[in-house]
Order: structure tokens, then C-alpha cells, then sequence
């Protein structure tokens, strides 16, 4: 793809070791830096990079992002239910995008729906 050639790039977290993947954390093939400088490099200034990471690698995230000149502008967490702690973040980062992140109220997921991931 040429550079400068979108405005959307999505990503997903690795998936969990117990099902099949190297566990979220773990990239064998690439790393986060290798994914958000694909994404910089293909999006063109102002294009979305959107993605899912587990919450104990979050300043990584926003460290790794900005780093790229991709700008953290929403986040939200995950909870399985209102009693547990974050699962997932989503992070919606724009590349040349200017300071300013809204953190959006928590998803809790609604009971008694499978979780695919």
C-alpha cells in the first residue's frame, strides 16, 4: 500500500493463549511499534488507527502511539461486569492529530453474552 494512502487502520490484541494464540502481551511476529509504524506510514495525517490492547500494557501503548505521531484521541475500557476490573482498552489515535484524549465511561458487557476473544 502507498504511504499517505488511507484514513482507517485497525488492529487487534494477540489473542489468549488458551485459545491457540501467544497470549495477549506476546508478539512473535511483530511487535506494537512494528504495527503503529505500518499504520503512520499508510494513513494519511488525520487517518484513524483504531485498536484493542489488554489494560496492563496501556502506557506502552500511549507511549509506543505517540512515538509513530499517531495521537491518542478516545479510549475507553472494557469490564466483563461492573464488579471486575478492565479486560480490554480501546484506543482510537489519529495520526497527526493534535493533543487532547477523551476517556469515554467504562462498556460493561452485557450478561450472559459469550465472549469470542
Amino acid at each position: 500500500m502507498k504511504e499517505g494512502a488511507t484514513t482507517i487502520v485497525s488492529a487487534g490484541a494477540p489473542p489468549p493463549a488458551e485459545r491457540g494464540g501467544a497470549g495477549a502481551g506476546h508478539e512473535h511476529t511483530a511487535t506494537l511499534a512494528d504495527f503503529c509504524r505500518c499504520a503512520a506510514s499508510v494513513l494519511k495525517d488525520k487517518g484513524r488507527f483504531c485498536l484493542c490492547r489488554p489494560p496492563a500494557r496501556l502506557a506502552e501503548l500511549m507511549c509506543t502511539l505517540r512515538e509513530h505521531r499517531l495521537e491518542p484521541k478516545r479510549m475507553q475500557l472494557v469490564r466483563k461486569s461492573p464488579e471486575e476490573g478492565p479486560w480490554l482498552v480501546l484506543m482510537d489515535a489519529r495520526k497527526a492529530g493534535g493533543i487532547g484524549l477523551k476517556v469515554q465511561p467504562d462498556y460493561i458487557l452485557p450478561p450472559g453474552r459469550p465472549i469470542l476473544y
